[in-house]
């Protein structure tokens, strides 16, 4: 699943703008005023962290709702690199189209980054804001925001209802994690059965790697290199890394957990070694062919996008664990990977039910604890950096971790969160649609914001 807002990679300086032309024209065309106008000029309601980020939050919105920023402030208050990538005539007149931004809500507060939903001039949109050991704005994301969500349902039947509305196919679980690691069922919906789960496999990826800390075969500074040989798709940001580009193990993990970054996945499997993911796989699930061989981001999207459907009938017919892998090593290794754009007719699922990471939501409750068990700081870290868009309220919930997947037909979203009384929950549901067209981004939008609301609820109907 893409995340509401894409967190910035704070090695890399960068204006990320992720919004169509039509959006920018809206917001220069709106009758509705520009924050900065006398109709908007009250006080937000919204009250910003007094961290490096919320400080420079509040700067921000003061000084975009009437452009040009000097080149003074643009070099007291950006960093060297920021303004090496972007010039002050590309930001002012980015700040010109949206007219200036009214806050809304806080929805991820960290020390060194903070992001917001904002209104500019009617749109809604996410804006964050990423800052340097020195306090200094090293990366800003502008992006639409989803829809806005539902209110979660306030009972099981009331939630079971929604469910029933979201997809032909939904599997459920509510679960309390107990001191020894086991997960205790509150409600469930075919908890059991293994269901796709597109991203949210890269929980196993996780904790493989943690598995490898713990042994001290690496070490959260253990680099890898990004090549242009073995790079994945979308989402994230190591794609488009110059090939050579080093990358540690505690920056890929946090791009795999915060941005879904698929690059990074692959980085990160290779590292510690495919049969380590396998392993963590057959150790949860307690199947030893559980998603093996298993496949990174880059074989499945070659799989499923070249040559559609031959390669894939051809991977599918394979009878035998050995056959698959043999195919992997040899027929897909040599398979150039084409650019995302030349795929743009895939908005329907895809091979969904044959060549997909799968698991029951039952084990991957229990994937949520084997993470938590390790007691790794670089875990907390990554889980940490994205709720999904969930939005909950960080005083009765101060710990949420959160990872979500999705491709055409399927929509996966998972959370671990620990209320204020320590009690730990998992909530997460899986929605298979085969009739599914995500060349429709408003029904796209309106489902996951449904799945968010469903999952919201969850988390609530656990803590009462």
């Amino acid at each position: 699943m893409r995340p509401s807002v894409s967190p910035v990679r704070r090695a890399t300086a960068v204006l990320t703008i992720i919004a169509s032309a039509a959006t920018l024209a809206s917001c220069s065309t709106s009758d509705d005023p520009a924050p900065g106008s006398d109709a908007s000029s009250e006080q937000p309601a919204v009250t910003l962290p007094d961290t490096a980020a919320g400080q420079q939050m509040a700067w921000f919105l003061s000084v975009a709702a009437s452009p040009p920023i000097s080149e003074t402030d643009l070099r007291e208050r950006f960093t060297e690199d920021f303004l090496a990538n972007v010039s002050a005539d590309e930001l002012n007149s980015t700040l010109e189209q949206f007219g200036g931004f009214t806050p809304e809500s806080i929805a991820s507060d960290e020390p060194d980054e903070l992001v917001i939903v904002a209104r500019a001039n009617g749109e809604r949109l996410n804006l964050a804001v990423a800052v340097n050991d020195a306090g200094k704005i090293a990366g800003l994301t502008i992006s639409p925001a989803d829809p806005e969500m539902p209110a979660p349902p306030t009972s099981w039947d009331d939630l079971d209802d929604r469910l029933d509305g979201i997809a032909p196919e939904s599997a459920f679980l509510a679960a309390r994690m107990d001191d020894d690691g086991s997960c205790t069922t509150v409600h469930e919906r075919a908890a059991s059965e293994v269901v796709p789960i597109a991203s949210v496999f890269k929980i196993f990826v996780l904790d493989a790697v943690a598995q490898a800390l713990g042994e001290g075969t690496i070490s959260p500074d253990t680099t890898m290199t990004v090549r242009d040989a073995t790079k994945s798709w979308p989402t994230g940001v190591l794609q488009d890394e110059a090939d050579g580009t080093a990358v540690t193990v505690t920056e890929a993990t946090e791009l795999m957990m915060a941005l879904s970054d698929n690059t990074a996945t692959d980085l990160l499997i290779e590292l510690v070694g495919r049969e380590a993911v396998e392993e963590s796989f057959a150790r949860i699930t307690g199947d030893p062919g559980s998603n093996a061989p298993l496949l990174n981001t880059r074989e499945m999207f070659i799989l499923k996008a070249v040559d559609y459907p031959a390669l894939a009938d051809e991977y599918s017919a394979l009878d035998s664990e050995a056959a698959k892998r043999d195919f992997i090593e040899n027929t897909v290794a040599s398979t150039d990977l084409p650019p995302v754009s030349a795929v743009s007719d895939w908005t329907t699922p895809r091979h969904v039910d044959e060549i997909e990471w799968s698991v029951a939501l039952d084990d991957l409750c229990n994937a949520y604890a084997a993470l938590a068990e390790h007691e790794e700081p670089l875990v907390e870290g990554a889980l940490s950096r994205n709720d999904g868009g969930i939005g909950l309220d960080l005083q009765q919930w101060p710990t949420v971790w959160f990872k979500g997947g999705s491709e055409p037909g399927v929509l996966a979203l998972s959370y671990r969160a620990v209320d204020s009384d320590g009690q730990a929950v998992f909530v997460a549901l899986v929605s298979e649609d085969p009739g599914l067209d995500i060349s429709d981004p408003e029904a796209t939008g309106g489902q996951i914001q449904d799945a968010l609301s469903i999952t919201k609820g969850g988390l609530g109907l656990l803590r009462d």
